[in-house]
């Protein structure tokens, strides 16, 4: 994983101490899983250095590096998280106070390492763990207009579904009741498969999809909180249009600014 952080933007006004006002760059890797996987760190983080100098050098950079090295990850992927942590302290020339702001964390990052089958380095590869949002819109206008339907009814109105089911309950809704995708369980899948084309055959009889374009799904065939063995699932045919599902997923938060300094990074 690389890390590239930017000095930019240092600015004062008025009466300062700049002239003293030091600053220290970090990063740090607080969190692993497992944790005794071993994370090397490199790159050019400078030492201490003062704002004026900063600021008369104009943007500069410097890099991270946080690597992991293969076998030390669960199995079966060799899969490795961690959490990435920068952090700036400021050391205040005499007289002046921080008033508690003298070492701040900017923000996280997740990457995570691992060998999937899909992985074509011999090595491994890193990657974020942070999502981004699909949003769905049940406007007029809005192409997934009745994709969203299907999901909010199944969410609020699951009897108005497929299958019907006394007290169903669809996952999904809320960070309680979140879905869990099933990456290496071939036969739940299978399962949760057929149990999703029962229910389409069950209103709609064999031919269920033919003429009708598609039929929608909330809760998936390839998740583990749903289908074969549980009603919490909904399907609802849909003519025409293009078949699509939905993720649930928190989007990443960007990174923020403090006191002219801010990173990016790339995998």
């Amino acid at each position: 994983m690389h890390v590239r952080y930017y000095f930019t933007d240092f600015r004062a006004s008025g009466g300062t101490g700049t002239a003293g006002l030091m600053i220290t760059a970090n990063a740090s890797v607080p969190q692993k899983r497992p944790a005794s996987a071993a994370a090397t760190q490199g790159g050019s983080i400078p030492g201490t250095r003062g704002f004026d100098a900063m600021a008369a050098a104009g943007t500069t950079t410097f890099e991270h590096t946080v690597t992991v090295a293969a076998g030390q990850g669960t199995k079966p992927d060799d899969t490795v998280y961690a959490v990435h942590q920068p952090n700036v302290r400021l050391l205040y020339p005499p007289g002046w106070d921080s008033k508690g702001t003298d070492s701040v964390n900017l923000f996280i990052l997740a990457p995570r390492w691992d060998k999937a089958t899909y992985v074509t380095r011999n090595g491994g590869a890193a990657i974020f763990s942070n999502v981004g949002a699909l949003p769905y819109s049940i406007k007029s206008d809005a192409v997934e207009k009745a994709v969203a339907e299907h999901i909010r009814d199944a969410f609020s109105k699951p009897g108005n579904t497929f299958p019907k089911s006394a007290g169903k309950n669809v996952p999904g809704h809320d960070i309680k009741h979140p879905l869990n995708r099933l990456y290496h369980d071939a036969k739940r899948r299978s399962d949760n498969r057929a149990e999703a084309i029962k229910a389409c055959k069950a209103p709609w009889g064999a031919g269920y999809s033919q003429g009708h374009g598609s039929i929608d799904s909330a809760g998936f065939s390839a998740v583990g909180q749903v289908g074969a063995g549980r009603a919490g699932h909904s399907r609802r045919r849909r003519a025409g249009g293009i078949n699509t599902c939905c993720r649930h997923a928190a989007p990443a938060a960007p990174p923020r600014s403090v006191r002219g300094i801010r990173g990016r990074a790339t995998p």
